[in-house]
């Protein structure tokens, strides 16, 4: 009997300070990164279209057009085998004459793209190589950061949040007159309010064909990135 009643007191007095642990006192302290980094990678996009009575006329009409794309892509220093070919779109075209709609061909587009290491002078070379084309086309850029750019800031987002909760931690338990113990518990990837890869957050322009230094110097603008830790502290 008298070991059955030690036993139960022993649960009891783990049970007893299980719900003491559980309830001490504690500060949550929330820690923000903010980084502004140059993306060190572009995207060039493509897209060219042709109009034609059939559909081979249409098909071969675009095929010319990808080719000289193409040409002025490798003449401008990107590689050929990295053009990935998207969004090929073969339609009926219409025509509306006093609101009747007549068909009038095929129209045929399709788009390029082209990952490129970020520089100026890439961009520049690319513009004026473009700039020499005959083929009428759109052209647009979307700048981003690459794998190794893209780890190393999480890295360092993540460090800069943790030591920005600590400082806060810091300054709350002085005031407060308290001191911090061990950490209870740390939240990171459910409270970021600003996706980490804001790709929306990229800069585009259309390539002016008629001349060759409309667009020199142009650069992106910076990614701002931000980044969030909870950091939950015991405090006597």
């Amino acid at each position: 009997m008298r070991k059955k009643l030690t036993v139960i007191f022993f649960f009891t007095s783990l049970f007893l300070f299980a719900q003491e642990k559980k309830n001490a006192a504690s500060i949550n302290v929330k820690g923000t990164s903010n980084l502004k980094v140059q993306p060190d990678e572009g995207m060039l996009n493509l897209s060219a279209s042709f109009i034609g009575l059939d559909v081979n006329q249409a098909m071969q009409g675009l095929d010319k057009k990808t080719k000289e794309l193409t040409k002025q892509i490798i003449a401008a220093g990107l590689n050929e085998k990295d053009i990935k070919t998207t969004n090929f779109q073969l339609n009926k075209h219409s025509v509306y004459r006093r609101g009747v709609s007549k068909d009038s061909g095929f129209f045929a587009t399709q788009s390029l793209q082209i990952k490129f290491k970020y520089s100026k002078e890439n961009v520049a070379k690319i513009l004026n190589s473009f700039a020499q084309s005959k083929s009428d086309y759109n052209m647009n850029f979307n700048f981003m950061l690459s794998d190794t750019l893209k780890k190393q800031t999480e890295s360092n987002l993540i460090k800069l949040a943790v030591k920005d909760a600590r400082y806060k931690a810091n300054i709350l338990a002085v005031e407060a007159g308290v001191k911090l113990k061990n950490i209870k518990s740390i939240e990171y990837g459910i409270i970021i309010q600003v996706p980490y890869y804001p790709m929306a957050k990229t800069r585009s322009m259309m390539a002016d064909s008629n001349g060759e230094t409309a667009m020199e110097g142009f650069t992106p603008d910076d990614l701002d990135l931000n980044d969030e830790v909870l950091i939950v502290w015991e405090i006597e």
